[in-house]
């Protein structure tokens, strides 16, 4: 993989972000196989999300952070379609459990 390649989609995904008005922290400067992105879904819920491009691999790095790492959902994307639908999910898992714990039953 190249840098620059990395680079433009992670831009194209951070605009994407940018318009959905999602809070995020660009994390792949950190290295050592730390994901690419932290993204705060609408429903507060960290989720990591590690930046590929036409379907590359995970390093080694990453494959031991990704193994290791326990407290967040961790996803692999190439596509804000796929950010979005992930985002999504746990935006809708958070609705549901929101209504079933406070909702008034009729």
């Amino acid at each position: 993989m190249t840098r620059n390649r990395r680079d433009t989609n992670q831009k194209e995904l951070l605009s994407c972000l940018d318009r959905a008005q999602y809070k995020y922290f660009v994390s792949a400067d950190l290295k050592h196989g730390v994901p690419d992105l932290v993204v705060l879904a609408h429903s507060g819920i960290c989720v990591l999300f590690e930046v590929k491009h036409d379907g590359e691999s995970l390093t080694p790095d990453e494959e031991k952070f990704r193994d290791k790492f326990i407290g967040s959902p961790y996803h692999i994307v190439e596509s804000c379609e796929e950010i979005f639908e992930i985002l999504r999910h746990y935006d809708m898992q958070e609705i549901v459990l929101f209504r079933e714990r406070y909702m008034v039953k009729e």
